[in-house]
């Protein structure tokens, strides 16, 4: 199967914070080098949830930096493995703030 870049859906996969998503990510990298189509890897995150025994919130300028930071980190490990199992593969990657799961499906539809 042969596509033009400017034609072509790309495989979207999304991914969270830890280290389960290389699993679902080679797979979406492998699919996508096998249809010779771009990947777009999203991360997404949501709203912060109450931390430490009074159950309060952090400030939301110090969750979102550190979100921020983790999930840039997550993101461009995430985008270097999948260049690195497939060099040629045209890689990207979305950090997005939002539901993981809206998000994704929105990407999903928006490139579609």
């Amino acid at each position: 199967m042969t596509t033009r870049s400017g034609d072509a859906r790309p495989v979207v996969v999304g991914i969270e914070s830890h280290a389960h998503h290389q699993v679902p990510l080679a797979w979406a990298a492998d699919e996508a080098a096998r249809r010779r189509l771009p990947l777009v890897v999203v991360h997404a995150h949501g709203m912060p949830t109450p931390t430490g025994a009074e159950g309060r919130l952090p400030s939301w300028q110090k969750w979102h930096d550190t979100a921020d930071r983790a999930a840039e980190e997550t993101l461009a490990q995430a985008v270097s493995f999948a260049e690195s199992r497939h060099p040629n593969l045209p890689v990207s990657g979305l950090l997005a703030e939002g539901e993981p799961a809206w998000v994704l499906c929105e990407q999903g539809r928006k490139r579609g």
